[in-house]
């Protein structure tokens, strides 16, 4: 605020050599730009006699407001109405660009009040020149952008109203122009604020005196004001979870999948392994066996031993030695060679070197078993030998295979147990694993029913070979007796049948004719017992059996009565007749022969006394008939 001192001293810009008027040189206003004295008196004086700030406003001393038609208006309005009053939009001269402002001008009376201010006289005012911008600045909190204000003056000038146009982001103000420049897209969203700057003579509000100045504020969002409520993001994020979600449900599914895969990989392994060693060992044989595993596993664990390790180091080097290249592994002679010596072509099985097969077989007990009442069936192909050295490899396969998978399936549906091939013979027992008193008489009707189907076969095996599958047939032999069973543990455990009457058994079939079964006085006896007698036809002749000497053989012959029909008895369960009769329609449709390979073995090996089921010896391709 100038003080006496500026009043009276007059002061200068030494740069421009221009000095301020002071109180002695009177009061002045401005005509076309030139500074001269205000000596009129045909309006109202209103000097500035003080201002702050100094520095830049001491060039304003004695400047008479009254003359500027701009703060004109608002004077008289302060002096008429004797309340607060504002100007109309300005330029000021401070301001190099343009910054709408307005000057207020706030009554100062001769008396304070004491009743009612028409008994007072206004004799000076206090002006406050601000921006709008500043007032702007802290109408809307930080987090509110991209409003926009549009500012209207009552007042009309020689182009129409006064109207600027800002923008508002939380503090920062920017004037965006003159006029209205809001976006139209977002007019159905204006707000209106008209201005209330005093309050007048008993209480009348500014706005409502037709001829003060007034302002309006106009309110519209913007692009950028709904870009913050409006946006994508909501539903972007609604997508970013929804792929998320679903990208984790793939991921879930697809691990189901491989999960639901390899179980059920892992399950056809244990199947066909299940079915393998359901073929090679009997279902008593089985339990004890796994019981026997269970045993060993348990002693494992209370003395803490290494085998797990030790079974670890093994199977990696297996998995080592396995990297192969894929023109050695498609090699025949490679697989059967690898087949034979467990995947180790250097290794030479003793059954003793695994240290656990060691202590299984020193710490668990043996499973073994005598069964007294068993029938054993050898059957051997006649002159096969001879068609198998003019065929290929794969032909003499398709052969036994084919024969011995309808073996099977007889079999399987009488509950004979197949206790293996060796070569061209197929072995089956009854009466083991479960001990049943007609086993005579089942081995006798699965021989038979064997015998009769082989017929079929080798009819169906002309068309695939020719003339030359005429030449063989099927020759059998049935021997009764008792059996020592049991597994014979190692590095490959076998099911192996000890005792004398698989040597007569054998015989029985060696000493027989094609196409023919015989059997011993044994079995005979047997059959007699049951009323079967009928089924029997004394062979001519003593039979020169190797290590026996003279024995009476009989030859199960299907001539004498239904081979099903017990002696004295007119009821038959499935005779002769009808079996060949189903056969024969059986014949009529035409066998497709789909090749499905099984790795496992069922051959067994001979040798005095013994018959034995190795596991490891060969590899058996199975044949599924299909009728079509």
């Amino acid at each position: 605020m100038l003080g006496a001192n500026e009043l009276i001293n007059r002061t200068c810009d030494l740069e421009t050599n221009v000095c301020g008027r002071i109180v002695e040189d009177g009061i002045w206003m401005k005509v076309d730009g030139e500074i001269v004295d205000d000596t009129s008196g045909l309006y109202p004086m209103v000097p500035i006699w003080q201002i702050y700030p100094s520095q830049t406003n001491w060039k304003a001393v004695m400047f008479n407001l009254h003359s500027e038609i701009n703060r004109r208006r608002a004077l008289d309005d302060m002096l008429k109405h004797r309340v607060s009053t504002i100007t109309a939009l300005l330029h000021l001269v401070q301001h190099d660009e343009i910054d709408p402002s307005s000057i207020l001008f706030y009554p100062v009376f001769n008396t304070f009040a004491k009743g009612s201010v028409f008994f007072q006289e206004v004799v000076g005012s206090i002006s406050i020149v601000f921006t709008w911008a500043d007032i702007l600045r802290s109408s809307l909190p930080d987090y509110i952008k991209g409003m926009i204000v549009v500012l209207e003056s009552s007042v009309k000038d020689e182009i129409g109203k006064q109207q600027f146009t800002y923008s508002i982001s939380g503090n920062e103000v920017t004037l965006l122009g003159e006029g209205d420049m809001h976006d139209m897209r977002y007019h159905r969203f204006e707000h209106e604020v008209n201005t209330n700057v005093a309050m007048g003579v008993g209480g009348l509000e500014l706005e409502n005196v037709e001829y003060l100045i007034t302002y309006r504020l106009r309110i519209y969002p913007s692009s950028e004001f709904e870009a913050q409520y409006l946006s994508l993001r909501p539903l972007i994020m609604m997508f970013v979870v929804i792929s998320i979600f679903l990208l984790t449900s793939a991921i879930f599914l697809l691990y189901d999948y491989l999960v639901k895969n390899r179980q059920d990989a892992l399950f056809r392994v244990a199947q066909r392994s299940g079915d393998l060693v359901n073929s090679m060992f009997p279902k008593g044989v089985r339990e004890r066996l796994f019981a026997s595993n269970d045993q060993y596993r348990t002693s494992l664990i209370v003395e803490n031993t290494n085998g797990d390790e030790s079974a670890n180091r093994k199977s990696g080097n297996a998995l080592s030695k396995s990297n192969n290249s894929k023109g050695l592994m498609r090699n025949p002679a490679y697989q059967i060679r690898k087949f034979l010596k467990g995947g180790d072509e250097n290794k030479v099985d003793t059954g003793f070197e695994d240290p656990d097969a060691q202590y299984r077989m020193r710490n668990t007990p043996s499973i073994a078993d005598l069964f007294p009442n068993t029938t054993i069936m050898f059957a051997d192909l006649v002159s096969f030998t001879q068609w198998s050295s003019n065929h290929e490899p794969e032909d003499v396969f398709y052969l036994l295979e084919t024969v011995f998978l309808e073996f099977d399936i007889i079999a399987k549906r009488m509950n004979v147990f197949k206790l293996g091939t060796i070569g061209d013979c197929y072995i089956a027992v009854t009466g083991i694993p479960d001990e049943r008193e007609d086993h005579a008489v089942v081995m006798a009707e699965f021989a038979q029913e064997c015998r009769i189907r082989m017929y079929f076969i080798i009819n169906e095996l002309i068309s695939v070979f020719g003339p030359s599958a005429n030449n063989l047939s099927m020759r059998f032999g049935v021997h009764s007796g008792p059996i020592t069973a049991g597994v014979l543990r190692g590095m490959k455990p076998r099911f192996e049948l000890f005792g004398d009457t698989i040597n007569t058994a054998s015989r029985m079939e060696s000493t027989g004719v094609r196409d023919k079964i015989q059997v011993s006085e044994q079995t005979a006896t047997i059959l007699r017992q049951k009323g079967y007698g009928k089924w029997l036809t004394p062979r001519d002749g003593l039979v020169d059996v190797k290590g026996k000497g003279l024995l009476q053989t009989y030859w199960l012959d299907e001539t004498n009565g239904r081979l099903n029909e017990k002696d004295g008895n007119n009821s038959n369960k499935k005779s002769e007749v009808d079996e060949t009769k189903n056969v024969a329609d059986r014949k009529d449709s035409s066998l497709s022969f789909t090749h499905q390979i099984f790795n496992h073995s069922d051959d067994v090996s001979v040798n005095e006394g013994s018959l034995s089921g190795e596991s490891d010896t060969s590899s058996i391709y199975m044949h599924k008939i299909v009728d079509t």
